[in-house]
């Protein structure tokens, strides 16, 4: 599989799943992601090598995508991800201090943390059901 079919792939599982996708949906989704990984590693690699360039810039866009098998273990990404453009570290950042010192920010850490927690313990249970 080259990086073109390992995208189609991934657009494939997701615009055609539902809000939960099957084992195989799953599994078909992780390795167009590791796929996809693996092509921009190699990337890196022929610029240092024949480039002489020490990186290979891994636009956030790409690297957010490397986390999309987690998500996808409780919901398809496509119901819960919006658009990103190049610019949504900053504006993630962004709207972190503006939580931080809006009203919510006593407890916005701990929000974020408790649903962080919520999804490691729905994933764990959902892990020990495999087995």
């Amino acid at each position: 599989m080259h990086d073109g079919q390992a995208l189609n792939d991934f657009y494939v599982v997701v615009y055609t799943a539902e809000i939960f996708l099957s084992v195989e949906e799953k599994v078909l989704l992780k390795k167009s992601l590791v796929e996809m990984g693996t092509s921009w590693m190699h990337c890196a690699d022929i610029a240092q090598g024949r480039l002489g360039e020490l990186w290979f810039h891994v636009p956030p866009k790409a690297h957010y995508a490397q986390h999309f098998d987690a998500e996808a273990d409780l919901i398809n990404p496509r119901f819960c991800q919006n658009y990103i453009d190049e610019s949504f570290i900053s504006r993630g950042a962004k709207l972190w201090r503006h939580a931080l010192t809006g009203p919510s920010g006593p407890i916005a850490q701990s929000k974020v943390l408790e649903k962080y927690l919520m999804m490691v313990d729905l994933k764990t249970r959902d892990d020990a059901r495999e087995e």
